[in-house]
């Protein structure tokens, strides 16, 4: 049996969390590289831990109450630990008898097993979002119940102080992935003295797609829709990963500038991709003053609050601008 992607979890991961609209805890300390190779939750090559609430046991480095997979085998597990802290332990015991979690080999542990067969991200998901529904709504009425808690609900303020370091870490390890690229592009060209623009635009393309290796379901839409417009015939140049742009397609009279996501929500690929089209509008060189257009891109249709959504910010920005179903 094939072990999981860890990477892949990971970042599959965060963007489900993302889209949950609650307050979930990620790894906050560089250790080992950990966030700069993009294991942005405890664990290690073995295990990946995620937890709802901020509790920490210092004795066994992770979480007091994780939910966790294997890497190896994709089995599904929550683990609640306090080895020396006994007003945790207590309170773990508790949720332990309300759930169902079994006593485990160790001082102060306990586990339950989530019934998982495929060995998938996509199963495991699944699990993770059939733990939210019902064993965490228990823990969490528990927790609330208590008049001081030793296990507490994470803040506003801590959970978006840990976005936004994950957030510097995506960055940057997307930043430095396309410097590469780049270069490499470059390199293929100055090789290939008098190559065919269609062409160089396809070896773009070969060597862009590594970033296959961050976020498949991004290159994969990306590519989609680089067809799309490549068999529509009237733009007279398309082009992907361009000054950080996802994809640019320009015609006679007016220059497209696309951004891409892949959450499951339109509202959310909007909220986090506009920002990065304003930004490429700003720096984009335009010397026939075409008209431009900001369009985001996205594998999910609008519902009514993400339609009203996008006409607020159509009135606000005085822009063109779009969403895209892919």
């Amino acid at each position: 049996m094939a072990k999981l992607n860890k990477l892949k979890l990971h970042e599959e991961t965060l963007q489900f969390l993302e889209n949950q609209g609650i307050f979930f805890s990620t790894r906050r300390i560089n250790r080992n590289q950990k966030l700069t190779d993009g294991y942005w939750f405890l664990g290690n090559d073995q295990y990946m831990n995620i937890s709802f609430w901020n509790g920490h046991d210092s004795d066994r480095k992770t979480n007091n109450i994780g939910f966790e997979v294997n890497i190896d085998n994709g089995k599904v597990h929550l683990y609640l630990t306090s080895r020396s802290n006994i007003l945790k332990a207590e309170l773990l015991k508790e949720i332990a008898l309300m759930i169902g979690a079994k006593r485990g080999t160790q001082k102060n542990q306990w586990i339950k097993n989530y019934d998982v067969t495929n060995h998938s991200i996509d199963e495991f998901l699944d699990a993770l979002k059939e733990f939210m529904k019902k064993d965490k709504v228990i823990i969490d009425s528990l927790i609330e119940s208590k008049l001081n808690p030793p296990i507490t609900f994470i803040d506003s303020g801590l959970y978006q102080k840990m976005i936004r370091k994950i957030d510097q870490y995506r960055n940057e390890k997307d930043r430095l992935l396309l410097e590469v690229q780049t270069s490499e592009v470059r390199r293929i060209i100055r090789r290939r003295k008098g190559i065919h623009q269609k062409e160089i635009q396809r070896v773009s393309r070969e060597i862009f797609g590594q970033k296959l290796l961050i976020n498949p379901k991004h290159n994969n839409l990306q590519n989609k829709l680089y067809e799309s417009l490549n068999s529509e015939g009237q733009y007279t140049k398309i082009i992907m990963e361009e000054n950080y742009i996802d994809l640019l397609a320009e015609s006679d009279t007016e220059i497209n500038l696309v951004e891409v996501k892949t959450h499951n929500s339109a509202s959310k690929c909007v909220k986090e991709g506009l920002g990065q089209l304003i930004f490429y509008y700003k720096n984009l060189h335009n010397p026939k003053k075409k008209r431009i257009k900001l369009i985001i891109a996205g594998s999910v249709p609008t519902v009514d609050e993400d339609k009203e959504f996008i006409r607020l910010i159509q009135k606000i920005l005085r822009l063109p601008f779009s969403y895209i179903q892919i």
